[in-house]
């Protein structure tokens, strides 16, 4: 076989060589152009997941931002709400009644309820909570204002509501009945008591008097 001589060429189906012996550099760009391409695809897939993470913590902090704040949080406004003179309303269920209770107590307490008034009202409060889920469709709601030197609340559920004479609910009731002592005990703590029923069920109101000096 003859030696290459300098002014030979090499032939031009070698791979990876052009003309005059040549590296071609049309393979290597490709490779690199098609690199970018892969990268610029992962990064808007993963923009496009930034994105729809985004949206959908968005929408679970405006379903659930009371939740997402904490409790103290929650709280804190309330008592600023009843302060203010604006009502705070919540739904409750058995699970529930905890929570509303101790949002009763922090709103009681803000307001201006002294140790003193403050575990009866709360108290008075919870027979309601308890009284509407068991009697009254298995939940309810509660509403909390206050009306110059007084701290309202009102519960409404949604069962049968009262049959009769409703003066005789939150009295003393028979010795062999098993239910009515909690209207009793919250009529007793009051400042004072109401219920109003109808076909979409009971409210019972009930109302604290706050100290001298608490006024809004």
């Amino acid at each position: 076989m003859r030696a290459m001589g300098v002014g030979d060429r090499y032939p031009a189906d070698v791979p990876g060589l052009g003309v005059g012996g040549a590296a071609s550099p049309a393979e290597p760009v490709r490779r690199a152009l098609a690199a970018l391409a892969e990268s610029a695809a992962v990064q808007a897939r993963a923009g496009a997941a930034v994105a729809a993470a985004v949206d959908t913590m968005s929408a679970i902090a405006a379903r659930h931002g009371h939740r997402l704040r904490g409790r103290g949080a929650v709280q804190d406004a309330a008592a600023r709400s009843v302060a203010a003179g604006q009502s705070v309303s919540r739904v409750f269920t058995a699970g529930g009644v905890r929570r509303v209770r101790q949002l009763v107590a922090h709103v009681g307490r803000e307001a201006g309820l002294v140790e003193r008034l403050l575990p009866g009202f709360v108290l008075a409060v919870q027979e309601l909570l308890t009284n509407a889920v068991r009697h009254g469709g298995g939940w309810g709601r509660i509403r909390l204002y206050r009306d110059g030197d007084v701290l309202v609340c009102v519960v409404t559920d949604h069962g049968p509501g009262f049959a009769g004479d409703l003066k005789r609910f939150g009295g003393l009731p028979p010795v062999d009945s098993e239910g009515g002592r909690g209207l009793l005990l919250a009529r007793q703590i009051a400042d004072s008591f109401h219920i109003g029923t109808g076909p979409a069920g009971a409210t019972i109101t009930v109302t604290m008097n706050l100290p001298p000096g608490t006024e809004v």
